[in-house]
C-alpha cells in the first residue's frame, strides 16, 4: 500500500509519479491499495480479494455497478 504513512498531502503528488511513469515506459502497475479513490484514479481494472482468493475482476469505471453484489457476497 502506497500510500500507507504517507503524509495526505503527498499522496496527489504519488499518484501523479505513479501514473506518469507508467504512461512514460509504457508499463503496467500493480497497486496494492486501500484507498479506493486513488486506486480507482489510476486503474483501468480493479481486482477485489477476499481472504487471499480474487472474487470480482472489474473495468474500473464499471465498479460502482457491480458494487451491489460485491458487498453481498463479501457481507460487506
Amino acid at each position: 500500500e502506497p500510500t500507507e504513512g504517507i503524509q495526505p498531502s503527498l499522496v496527489d503528488r504519488l499518484a501523479v509519479t505513479l501514473a506518469v511513469i507508467a504512461r512514460q515506459d509504457g508499463i503496467g502497475l500493480l497497486l496494492v491499495e486501500q484507498n479506493l479513490d486513488l486506486a480507482l484514479g489510476l486503474a483501468d481494472r480493479v481486482l477485489v480479494m477476499e481472504k487471499g482468493r480474487i472474487e470480482l475482476v472489474v473495468e474500473a469505471a464499471g465498479l460502482a455497478d457491480a458494487l451491489p453484489a460485491l458487498e453481498a457476497r463479501l457481507s460487506i
